[in-house]
């Protein structure tokens, strides 16, 4: 009977009651944040100089003006120092020669003043792994949930240890960025280990690519999808498994009562899909499409990261009353003197890249 006592009191301890709190909390330091990721990747560059603001603050925090922003060529004095020019919301760099940013195994030092006050840092570009090849793969759908097609890219991890990689990636060009989204890769792993050194990237950061989403009633999204109908010629509509839906007359295609497809005027078409492309003289529809990058990063920023993962994706519930507090993550720049704080983080990466669309079933690779 005491035992039964004891749980009822416990229950009711966690579920008897419920208080709103609003705590007074006090202004936050005023940190100076610099973030300066850097790629050879393009001929416009740009480096983010704001301090920090209220956790619960909602606007982007505002830029510092009247920083002088230069990133310095150490291995080669020769090379004239890229300084980052004020606009608006950032610093930035623009190419006058064509060239890009950074070079393979040379060691670039951000110095950043700001009122007076010196914050510097120093890194290194590293390669980077070509992608080999960008597929889709279906996995068979069961009581759960329906057919699932996945991107999934191919790459190895270059010769020697402590390789460290960023994958990001974009579905129909919108940036998948959000925390759960982020993916590091120590070699071709997700940590340091010999094994590791000079393999193709494991199953979990192949997938990297992949967007999960759920619709209204619950049920899991597809990542990506074939188009509904190919429009293969001018004068026939087909479905994507090649079979004729209709033709095309005076502008109207015309389709069996029975499907469930039902178009008019083409014009009408094209204005309300931008997947609808005119391509020699045919029309087609455009299915979704997938673009990667693996970046060159330092084992600090995959440090780094690391944290911000950790960071941002807390769960919620009776678990986070015994998270860590959270805390701004580690960084590589360094202030002038202790009292300047400064968080942010500074990296030059060397960049690869693949992209593509599907369009046909001939090209997802079925798993047996």
């Amino acid at each position: 009977m005491k035992k039964f006592i004891y749980l009822l009191a416990a229950l009711w301890i966690f579920t008897g009651c419920e208080t709103e709190v609003n705590p007074n909390l006090s202004e936050p330091a005023n940190i100076v944040v610099i973030d300066a990721w850097l790629t050879n990747q393009g001929l416009t560059q740009h480096i983010n100089v704001t301090r920090s603001q209220a956790y619960f603050e909602d606007a982007a925090p505002p830029k510092i003006p009247d920083a002088v922003v230069t990133v310095t060529d150490l291995t080669d004095p020769g090379i004239a120092p890229y300084v980052f020019q004020e606009n608006e919301e950032r610093y930035t760099w623009n190419s006058t020669d064509g060239n890009p940013l950074g070079i393979v195994g040379h060691t670039y030092e951000l110095e950043v003043v700001i009122d007076g006050v010196t914050y510097t840092s120093r890194t290194t570009m590293s390669d980077v792994p070509a992608i080999d090849s960008l597929t889709f793969r279906l996995e068979e759908g069961n009581a759960f949930f329906d057919d699932l097609i996945f991107a999934e890219f191919f790459a190895t991890d270059l010769e020697g240890v402590d390789d460290t990689y960023w994958i990001r990636s974009w579905k129909n060009g919108e940036y998948l960025g959000e925390p759960d989204e982020i993916v590091v890769a120590y070699d071709a792993a997700f940590g340091a280990d010999d094994d590791n050194d000079n393999l193709p990237f494991i199953q979990p950061i192949r997938d990297a690519p992949n967007p999960f989403e759920n619709a209204h009633s619950g049920d899991i999204l597809s990542p990506y999808a074939l188009p509904d109908t190919f429009l293969i010629s001018t004068d026939s509509v087909f479905d994507r498994a090649g079979n004729l839906y209709g033709v095309i007359s005076d502008g109207v295609i015309l389709i069996d009562e029975e499907n469930e497809y039902v178009f008019e005027e083409i014009d009408a078409i094209l204005l309300a899909d931008e997947r609808f492309t005119i391509r020699n003289d045919s029309l087609f529809v455009a299915g979704d499409s997938v673009y990667v990058e693996i970046h060159s990063i330092s084992n600090d920023a995959w440090f780094f990261m690391n944290q911000v993962i950790i960071e941002t994706t807390r769960a919620g519930g009776f678990g986070a009353l015994f998270a860590t507090p959270l805390a701004n993550v580690s960084t590589n720049i360094i202030p002038e003197s202790p009292e300047n704080r400064v968080a942010g983080f500074f990296n030059v990466a060397a960049v690869s890249n693949a992209g593509r669309r599907l369009n046909t079933e001939d090209e997802i690779r079925v798993l047996f």
